[in-house]
């Protein structure tokens, strides 16, 4: 591994560290996205059917304004208000699967460099692993959105994600552009 040592030297005193932070964000990215992943995939027809029910009471809402049938509107738009919660719950819990990862390296960061600060050239400031870290993940997670299409599993669950967009968008033309 000397290349390994030898880029860690190059980073300076804080190679070793900033290698690390690296790493666990890494990590943490992967782990996320692949929870996500799962997670999508494991409830992709329950979203469908939500998403199926959301335009249902969304045209017969429609139906009942252009009528003027106030009573059957309040009536499908409490059913639809219901099914768009479930949907928009179930894709933030969907949201919040992919974080889970980051609490657990900044436990093992904590253990290992609470007491280390990362100096801000010209300042008498320092970045403590938490901030230094989440530079580190948005990064990573940038980086990560540029290559998961080029990956087998995530690209079959990122064609499905567009797929139900797709359909979501083909059927409401208030999402047409």
């Amino acid at each position: 591994m000397p290349f390994e040592r030898t880029f860690i030297n190059l980073l300076g005193p804080y190679g070793e560290y900033l290698a690390e932070v690296a790493a666990m964000a890494a990590v943490a990215t992967v782990l996320g996205e692949l929870t996500l992943a799962v997670g999508y995939r494991v409830n992709h027809q329950y979203l469908k059917r939500l998403t199926r029910d959301l335009i249902y009471y969304q045209r017969l809402s429609d139906q009942a304004e252009k009528t003027g049938d106030t009573t059957a509107y309040q009536a499908v738009n409490k059913e639809g208000n219901e099914v768009w919660g479930k949907l928009f719950f179930h894709k933030v819990a969907l949201s919040a699967a992919a974080l889970w990862p980051i609490f657990f390296a900044l436990a093992w960061l904590q253990s290992r460099y609470a007491t280390l600060d990362l100096p801000v050239p010209g300042t008498p400031l320092g970045l403590n692993y938490v901030v230094v870290f989440l530079f580190a993940y948005v990064g990573m997670r940038l980086l990560f959105s540029r290559i998961s299409r080029r990956l087998p599993f995530f690209r079959t669950v990122l064609r499905l994600v567009d797929d139900d967009a797709a359909a979501y968008s083909e059927t409401d033309p208030r999402t047409q552009r």
